[in-house]
């Protein structure tokens, strides 16, 4: 209930009872804390949707640079990628099981170099830490160093496929895929592509 009083003939005062002033005033109060909570909200969302985009645009850019993209193929050959072992016969079998993967990844030629790395064993390692880096950087001139520095001529291959056994543990799969792996080395060196030139 509102009262109007006059003082000094033209002066109008509003006088509110106080339970109607502290209704009020609690009413003001609960408004302007939910205005405050909404603009919370308002620019906790604003920042959010700015960290999702900052996000977004970061790994973008990652995947562009080359440092994004070997981590991409590297986890990607990780589980399937096989490691050099120390039998320099077995250097062709690693070559080949890299080149199938990459062909399955379909890695770029520039990374392929670099991907190989962590699957070689010490001693090529060693090898590749000598060589210089225009042959250390591609693929295909790095395969030739290092098959030439383990001298495997076709008279190699021929001699271990005819002086090759099969071990007590070696299952005959496993023993007719040597053989088999020994014979298409020895073609392959001899550039043997089909039976007239067999």
């Amino acid at each position: 209930m509102v009262l109007y009083f006059f003082r000094s003939g033209r002066q109008r005062v509003n006088a509110i009872f106080p339970a109607e002033r502290e209704d009020r005033k609690a009413e003001q109060e609960v408004c302007k804390a939910e205005q405050e909570e909404s603009k919370r909200k308002w620019e906790a969302e604003v920042k959010l949707k700015e960290a999702e985009l900052w996000i977004k645009k970061y790994k973008a850019a990652k995947q562009d640079t080359g440092v994004g993209k070997s981590k991409v193929f590297s986890d990607a050959m990780q589980s399937s990628a096989i490691r050099m072992s120390d039998d320099p016969i077995e250097a062709v079998a690693f070559f080949m099981n890299v080149e199938q993967l990459f062909d399955v990844y379909k890695v770029p030629t520039d990374l392929k170099a670099l991907l190989i790395r962590p699957y070689l064993n010490d001693k090529v390692k060693s090898i590749v830490s000598k060589l210089t880096p225009d042959v250390d950087g591609d693929y295909s001139r790095l395969k030739d160093a290092l098959l030439h520095e383990f001298k495997l001529s076709p008279n190699t291959y021929l001699e271990r496929f005819n002086s090759c056994c099969k071990s007590g543990v070696e299952t005959f799969v496993a023993f007719a895929s040597r053989l088999k792996g020994l014979f298409n080395y020895y073609l392959d060196s001899r550039y043997v592509t089909d039976f007239a030139k067999l």
